[in-house]
């Protein structure tokens, strides 16, 4: 915004802040501050609106808007509930109501309201995406599954070849790639179980991924995504993949011991090689999970499965660690201002470029004592490769870590350490930190 846009409507503030007026020109006001993107002062001016009138509508579901987009779901919620009790039928108020339940992680109230919503609007698809994942959280995977199938049901009608659980044996089965690369590395272990019941596999895979996804011994053949469809009997994209795997009957998680990714041999030794000066417990360290862009607003939305980086520098004071940063592109900038002391070992630009996305990643951890990483597509990369890794998760995790585990079934080497309350990053590094004490004491 310019500078005299935002002096004018600051003076305008205090003119009426000053003044006597009806809650309605507070809410103009506070619009206009809102549109100008002066969060904190509109919040102010719509309190002001709501002190004139309590019953104004307009104000509660603006600020329950802002509350959420800051994350302040307690706050959102509060204005969320204010307006049910000011407009008991519009179903909009409890499907918000649900979702910043949802991401509370109070899990059984958000159900309560999202079913509240469908007895209002039982036409409505939006609801059974996150009631499918509140009952695979809790396990319950026939009753999630349900709910997602209801959610997907439309676009599944759509492709004649989509494979729905049924039998596979001889079958050729396509595979494409139209999730996270976390998503990729996490759930092309259900390829065994295919291989396993007879189906030849394809996987369709951005360009970068293929060298490291070539590792994988449950593929038959690899191609780019997004090229001609190839000759097939089944397709299934990777988002449906646990889904139908589910109604095919084979376990989710798989549950498997060992490793399905593979590091590049000669690129292990280089990083062998690299490393072998340093005598410390070395390990790997990735804290930023890729910020998606707000479709309302077009800005960068804050991603709650983030660490902001200060929070390792007590990791890195800890004697005999040697820290190695596997932050890629986004968060590495928080680098530039963390403290002169905060040491750790950063790969220069070729990495992950010359070899395929991943391949160095692979390689060095294959070479690290440990990673401790946010939920992001590092953790998932360390759990096939058969690394030693530690996942920090926010308090509503992703439906793959369950509810309150340490561990996870779909990768044996992998630890969880889970927020105790929302945004409360602290808590976390502290288990994280005695932990890790511990370790090197008797190492």
């Amino acid at each position: 915004m310019h500078k005299k846009a935002i002096f004018f409507t600051l003076i305008f503030s205090r003119i009426l802040i000053s003044n006597v007026c009806s809650d309605k020109d507070y809410i103009n006001l506070a619009k206009s501050l809102k549109n100008n993107n002066l969060i904190t002062e509109a919040i102010k001016i719509y309190k002001k609106a709501l002190k004139i009138n309590p019953n104004n509508s307009s104000a509660h579901w603006d600020l329950a808007m802002e509350f959420f987009k800051l994350c302040n779901y307690q706050a959102s919620l509060k204005h969320f509930i204010s307006l049910a009790d000011l407009d008991s039928n519009n179903p909009y108020v409890y499907f918000n109501i649900g979702y910043n339940f949802f991401k509370l992680g109070q899990l059984k109230k958000a159900e309560e309201f999202f079913l509240k919503f469908l007895t209002l609007e039982p036409n409505s698809k939006d609801p059974y995406r996150f009631l499918g994942y509140i009952h695979v959280a809790n396990g319950n995977f026939k009753k999630g599954y349900d709910f997602y199938n209801t959610f997907y049901k439309e676009s599944d009608i759509k492709q004649k070849k989509l494979w729905n659980g049924s039998d596979v044996s001889g079958k050729t089965i396509y595979i494409w790639d139209n999730v996270g690369m976390g998503d990729v590395f996490c759930f092309i272990q259900y390829a065994r179980k295919l291989k396993e019941n007879g189906a030849t596999v394809i996987l369709g895979v951005r360009e970068s991924l293929i060298p490291i996804m070539s590792s994988c011994p449950y593929v038959d053949k690899i191609i780019p995504r997004f090229c001609e469809v190839p000759e097939c009997d089944l397709i299934i994209d990777v988002n449906r993949l646990t889904r139908m795997s589910y109604q095919a009957g084979f376990s989710v998680p798989c549950g498997y011991v060992e490793p399905y990714l593979f590091a590049d041999k000669v690129l292990v030794k280089k990083y062998k090689k690299l490393m072998s000066q340093d005598k410390g417990f070395k390990l790997g360290i990735c804290w930023d999970a890729y910020a998606y862009k707000n479709k309302m607003t077009g800005k960068k939305t804050i991603n709650e499965r983030s660490i902001p980086l200060h929070h390792f520098y007590f990791l890195s004071k800890l004697e005999g660690i040697s820290l190695y940063s596997l932050q890629r592109v986004n968060g590495t900038e928080q680098l530039n201002y963390m403290p002169k002391d905060f040491k750790i070992h950063i790969f220069d630009e070729t990495f992950d470029k010359s070899h395929g996305s991943f391949s160095d990643t692979a390689a060095v951890m294959k070479n690290l004592d440990l990673v401790i990483t946010a939920d992001t597509s590092i953790a998932n990369l360390a759990g096939a490769l058969g690394v030693n890794v530690w996942v920090l998760l926010p308090f509503a995790a992703d439906w793959r870590w369950q509810i309150d585990k340490t561990y996870t079934d779909w990768y044996t080497t992998m630890c969880l350490f889970r927020q105790d309350k929302p945004g409360n990053w602290e808590y976390v590094i502290n288990k994280v930190y005695f932990k890790l004490c511990s370790i090197l004491k008797n190492s």
